[in-house]
């Protein structure tokens, strides 16, 4: 572990979990930060969804083609 990162009073893994519960986010958000981390979430799975559908349909429109 990097020297600068020993000296913090809280590691990484235990930020990056706090981050991915959406306990960071209470102190910012107050009562709808549940409601942030489910929209932020439903957000993240419209956008692969959507590029998986685009991706499909260029793959065949391109595949058509030959």
């Amino acid at each position: 572990m990097p020297e600068i990162l020993e000296k913090q009073p809280m590691s990484l893994w235990n930020f990056a979990l706090e981050l991915h519960v959406g306990r960071m986010y209470s102190s910012l958000l107050g009562p709808v930060s549940g409601m942030f981390i489910f929209l932020s979430g439903l957000l993240s799975i419209m956008v692969l969804v959507s590029g998986l559908i685009l991706h499909n349909r260029f793959k065949n429109k391109k595949h058509n083609n030959k």
